[in-house]
């Protein structure tokens, strides 16, 4: 028998010419789309290591400053034990001296006795006589007129000389 001439018809070309596309669509497109998808996790993944890494210094410092205010923590907290072993020494010595009338009277006078004004540097007001003095002094290293600078307020406000009561304490701890 004869072979038939292939008749080539306009029709099944382009039927051809669909499938092949179709089929290398089907091929390809996906490749293409994971190619695509690999690459924005990589990129997505490259950013996060970096936010990772930054914030694993951010860390590291906050860290190493946490170490630090402890330390300065512990060290406000020694400077706070000494303060208070301090205060309670010298109430200590206040109450201990209170009832020793010999400790007061064995200082000297800031000022002459009697009351007399002093208009001099750091206190205003007047000097109170020696055995007020000591007394006054006894107050203060107890704690009853505050400390510092109300301390100070509070001694001129009642019309005494702050700074020779201030000495008259200095001589009571120190000797001076």
């Amino acid at each position: 028998m004869p072979a038939r001439p292939s008749k080539n018809k306009p029709g099944n070309r382009r039927l051809v010419a669909f499938f092949k596309v179709l089929i290398v669509a089907v091929l390809i497109v996906p490749w293409v789309v994971a190619v695509l998808v690999g690459i924005s996790f990589y990129n997505s993944a490259a950013g996060f290591n970096q936010d990772v890494d930054e914030l694993q210094e951010r860390v590291s410092s906050l860290t190493g400053q946490r170490e630090d205010m402890l330390i300065q923590i512990e060290e406000a907290e020694k400077q706070i034990i000494e303060i208070t072993e301090e205060k309670e020494v010298l109430q200590r010595t206040a109450r201990d001296t209170s009832n020793d009338p010999e400790y007061f009277e064995s200082g000297t006078p800031t000022e002459s006795s009697g009351g007399t004004q002093n208009g001099g540097e750091g206190g205003v007001g007047t000097v109170p006589d020696e055995a007020q003095l000591n007394e006054l002094a006894r107050q203060v290293i107890i704690g009853n007129w505050g400390n510092g600078l109300a301390r100070v307020l509070s001694l001129n406000d009642a019309g005494y000389n702050s700074s020779a009561i201030q000495q008259r304490v200095n001589e009571i701890i120190w000797g001076n």
